[in-house]
């Protein structure tokens, strides 16, 4: 999506979610006209919403406030209300 081939090993959304990663370190500038910067989902996410603990659905939130710089965020959630679009919709 959005150009990127391959989402380098550590470097995704799943790796910031269980705190193994600043988001700071998983944005990948696109270079795209309208300044799109991505942090990349991947297949690793399932193993993240096994992992997320009651309580955890703020690191989403709390790590987009780390970035600061942003106007807006577009978050891609999977399609089912589990924990990550929980935290998505606290986040947003």
């Amino acid at each position: 999506m959005l150009g990127v081939e391959a989402v380098e090993p550590g470097r995704g959304l799943a790796d910031v979610l269980l705190g193994e990663l600043p988001i700071s370190q998983a944005v990948i500038e696109l270079g795209h006209p309208w300044g799109f910067n991505l942090v990349p989902a991947e297949i690793a996410l399932a193993r993240v919403e096994r992992e997320l603990r009651t309580g955890q659905e703020f690191r989403l939130r709390d790590e987009l406030q780390k970035l600061g710089e942003y106007h807006d965020i577009l978050i891609d959630c999977p399609p089912s209300l589990g924990r990550l679009v929980l935290s998505a919709l606290i986040a947003a």
